[in-house]
């Protein structure tokens, strides 16, 4: 009983920040598998075989093991990981405890590594937002430049981790911005946007938009199938443009923008989202799982040429 106790305190005391659920990453994971060849694929998993233990690929899941690392980013939020001397490291280097708070729970674990803050929606207005020495771009550049440099498979499959899953997070619009239309301190991506009925605020009602969007009726099998669907409805052929964007700042932006001109967009605080609301964002959720997945190939592709 202590110990239950300890982990719903634990949960409680987590940042809300996840950025999709771990089906809407593991969608996204499976999305840039697609897309790679299969020498391609053999070498990504060799790194990742020298990896954490819980995240090996199994065979005989292949496809899905694979998207599952991009959940890793969020498992190390709330347990012990073999790479925690790495995690402590790092997160000390980017964000130095002198920098934080003694509550400061977004300075922990790497915690800050999965959103920027664009401020949004001030009309020109003074705010208070906080922003963080290290971001989710920062992420995406530094993991990128120490995957390159590294000598080790283990260390490889840690960069590999962090690529993974924030490439995802930078196409959760609401892990790009802040917006300060009604709170001057801003509303940490929706998190202080408040909604009535079951889902509590804006954040995680679009974290769970990729995974609500596949249970729709018409949405057959398990998650690979399901991945299969969306590149089916958003193939890689309707994204040229996009996929020679390679730059994250670039990515974060147009999150911003689409934070602003379609998540804020037709939602008030502490309303219930209609159907319209609903559809809408159920529709772009898989567009930015397709883009985020196909994104993400490209990057492990070239990646592996240096």
């Amino acid at each position: 009983m202590k110990r239950a106790l300890a982990v719903v305190l634990v949960l409680a005391t987590m940042p809300l920040a996840r950025a999709w659920d771990d089906n809407g990453h593991t969608l996204i994971g499976i999305l840039a598998y697609n897309r790679l060849d299969e020498a391609q694929r053999t070498k990504l998993i060799a790194l990742f075989n020298a990896g954490e233990p819980q995240f090996k690929i199994d065979p005989a899941s292949e496809a899905f093991t694979f998207g599952k690392t991009a959940t890793w980013a969020d498992f190390i939020k709330r347990n012990q990981s073999a790479f925690d001397k790495e995690i402590d490291a790092y997160n000390d280097r980017v964000y130095p405890p002198s920098q934080r708070g003694s509550n400061d729970n977004e300075g922990t674990r790497c915690r800050c590594w999965h959103y920027k803050n664009i401020v949004v929606l001030g009309g020109g207005r003074s705010h208070r937002v906080k922003l963080a020495p290290f971001d989710a771009v920062k992420a995406v550049d530094l993991a990128k430049s120490r995957f390159s440099s590294e000598t080790t498979p283990r260390m490889k499959a840690f960069w590999l981790y962090w690529l993974m899953h924030v490439v995802g997070d930078l196409h959760q619009p609401l892990h790009c911005v802040s917006s300060v239309e009604f709170d001057p301190t801003g509303d940490a991506g929706g998190n202080k946007f408040a909604l009535s009925g079951e889902v509590k605020n804006l954040h995680w009602l679009w974290d769970s938009g990729i995974s609500d969007a596949v249970k729709r009726d018409g949405w057959r099998g398990g998650l690979v199938e399901k991945a299969e669907e969306i590149q089916r409805r958003y193939p890689a052929s309707a994204f040229e443009a996009e996929l020679k964007v390679a730059d994250a700042n670039a990515w974060c932006e147009e999150g911003a923008k689409l934070a602003v001109s379609t998540v804020y967009s037709g939602i008030r605080p502490n309303d219930t989202p209609n159907s319209e609301y609903e559809a809408k964002r159920k529709e772009t959720s898989l567009r930015q799982a397709a883009l985020a997945g196909y994104r993400l190939a490209e990057m492990l592709k070239k990646l592996l040429e240096s």
